[in-house]
């Protein structure tokens, strides 16, 4: 679910994550994986998901607006610049937030 809403369309940019990005989200399971064992530093030490906890869980805060210091995600989103801006879809948030409070399932 979460590759087929966010990350094919949105996190494929290897610029972004330090270069980072591309190998951890090559497969499924590495995504899985990386998604529930990352900790973001620079979100105030938060998972980056805690299956069930949409408000512990770094990506829910950092696709919504910054957080700590970490800008928000995607890279140059910004909602006042109009229907050009390159935020995710408020439906992609609701999804994601979704599936993290029923626990990040497979």
């Amino acid at each position: 679910m979460i590759r087929t809403v966010v990350v094919d369309a949105h996190c494929s940019d290897a610029s972004c994550h330090n270069g980072e990005a591309k190998p951890t989200l090559q497969d499924d399971e590495t995504l899985y994986t990386t998604l529930t064992t990352h900790i973001s530093a620079g979100c105030g030490n938060l998972p980056v998901v805690t299956p069930g906890d949409p408000e512990r869980s770094a990506l829910v805060k950092l696709i919504k607006g910054p957080c700590g210091t970490v800008e928000r995600m995607p890279r140059g989103c910004n909602p006042a610049s109009g229907p050009e801006y390159t935020c995710l879809p408020p439906e992609y948030i609701d999804a994601i937030e979704q599936w993290v409070a029923l626990g990040a399932p497979h």
